[in-house]
């Protein structure tokens, strides 16, 4: 029986949101298509085994191979020698000029992967987080323009699943996206794109010259992320030395962001937003007897970067209180992560998907955010007051906001409940069209 081979662009295996945007899109299409193939697109290198580990196919290249970084200027050579043979092999010889320029080089190369590599596919989703706009630069275009380019010239379905698109007010961001999300050619003339908030899906209208409104908003696609057993994250949580069973205090978890910590002012403990959260946790466990638990949401397998995990260590060490502040240094998966987040009474975080793991169970949440996308989802679920930003962020301002959450935390529970509810009914019916079009286009 012939697969249905999806390339899959955007995810990762050191972010566990990241991930799990991955694993949402191999349970549900799964579900919905015969025999599907999922290849991640271009992973790192220490991303490999995950990937294989988790069920995916990398896509790496020949021209990405380590043993060209011997040498230098190894991977231009292997473009040029992989450029070279694919232009003979197809009969374009009059096209081996291409090769003097850099960016041709490795799109020939990238061109023969896709074709004599992968054999083709059958479409391409893309489920970034947050990678198209003025802040992130032109990277994220180059890198799935490949893909693109296969998907126009074959009539391929390419599939923008819903994101953080934006702000495009450089005419270079603004000029790639135009030339990103134009249609496809072919019978299916298909290239879908879908916003996950109302600042992005602006944006886009605006970069795009729609009307307002035509863009599709949907919820983040890890509302129907199902992966952990709450079993599983009490284990996690007894592991780590907090107590659980009868008697045992409520649980607040705490989710720091390097990307929130490098806006702030301050190195290490000092940092500012860092401070806040010490104050935090000094607060719950001091003023309203609860226990803290630190969440990594991004773990570098490969230990290359300091991780979320540093900072978790920095804050308990800040915090200084033994057996009343934990974390573990353990490489959890996004399953395990969400069933961690599922045992606390509530979540304070600034990390996007540590927030969405908490809200599809229920429990409630102050977001500290660094983007747009953290405000667009707590004003969805009509709770702006719980959202701070992390300029300026204020630890007293911090703690009255979490003492009025946690005060409201059953009738924030019921709301948030009724809205996750309708959001996964919502995104069933996505990806049921997201299926359809793939099968539509054969």
């Amino acid at each position: 029986m012939c697969t249905t081979k999806i390339v899959l662009n955007g995810g990762g295996f050191t972010n566990k949101g990241a991930e799990a945007m991955l694993l949402t899109v191999q349970s549900e299409l799964g579900r919905r298509l015969l025999e599907p193939e999922f290849v991640v697109w271009r992973p790192e290198r220490g991303e490999l085994e995950a990937a294989r580990e988790a069920g995916f196919r990398p896509a790496v290249s020949a021209a990405e191979s380590p043993r060209w970084d011997r040498i230098p200027r190894g991977r231009s050579v292997a473009r040029l020698a992989l450029g070279s043979a694919w232009l003979l092999r197809q009969g374009r010889p009059r096209e081996l000029t291409r090769l003097l320029h850099g960016s041709d080089r490795s799109a020939l190369a990238e061109e023969a992967y896709i074709q004599a590599g992968l054999k083709g596919f059958a479409a391409l989703v893309d489920v970034s987080g947050f990678a198209y706009g003025d802040v992130w630069g032109l990277y994220a275009f180059r890198r799935v323009a490949p893909l693109m380019a296969y998907c126009r010239a074959h009539g391929r379905p390419a599939i923008f699943l819903p994101q953080a698109w934006g702000s495009f007010a450089k005419e270079a961001t603004a000029q790639a996206l135009r030339g990103l999300l134009a249609p496809t050619t072919g019978p299916t003339n298909c290239c879908r794109f879908y916003s996950r908030d109302a600042v992005s899906a602006r944006h886009l209208e605006s970069a795009l010259g729609l009307a307002q409104g035509s863009v599709q908003t949907y919820p983040d696609i890890v509302f129907l992320f199902e992966g952990g057993e709450r079993s599983r994250g009490e284990r996690i949580l007894t592991e780590m030395g907090c107590p659980r069973g009868a008697g045992a205090r409520p649980v607040v978890a705490i989710a720091p962001n390097g990307r929130a910590y490098g806006r702030s002012q301050g190195e290490g403990a000092a940092n500012e937003y860092l401070r806040a959260f010490v104050c935090l946790a000094q607060h719950c466990i001091d003023d309203q007897d609860l226990d803290v638990v630190l969440q990594a949401n991004a773990i570098d397998r490969e230990g290359r970067t300091a991780d979320d995990r540093h900072l978790c260590g920095l804050l308990a060490a800040a915090v200084d209180r033994p057996g009343r502040c934990h974390h573990t240094d353990a490489v959890l998966t996004p399953g395990e992560s969400r069933a961690l987040l599922g045992c606390a009474d509530f979540v304070v975080g600034s990390r996007f998907h540590s927030l969405v793991f908490a809200l599809s169970q229920g429990v409630p949440c102050v977001g500290v955010s660094w983007s747009h996308k953290y405000g667009e989802l707590f004003r969805d679920l009509c709770m702006d007051a719980y959202m701070l930003d992390v300029e300026g962020l204020d630890p007293h301002t911090l703690l009255a906001v979490f003492d009025q959450g946690w005060a409201a935390r059953a009738s924030l529970r019921r709301n948030i409940e009724g809205k996750v509810q309708r959001y996964r009914s919502r995104l069933a019916g996505l990806f049921d069209e997201v299926a359809g079009l793939i099968r539509q286009a054969g």
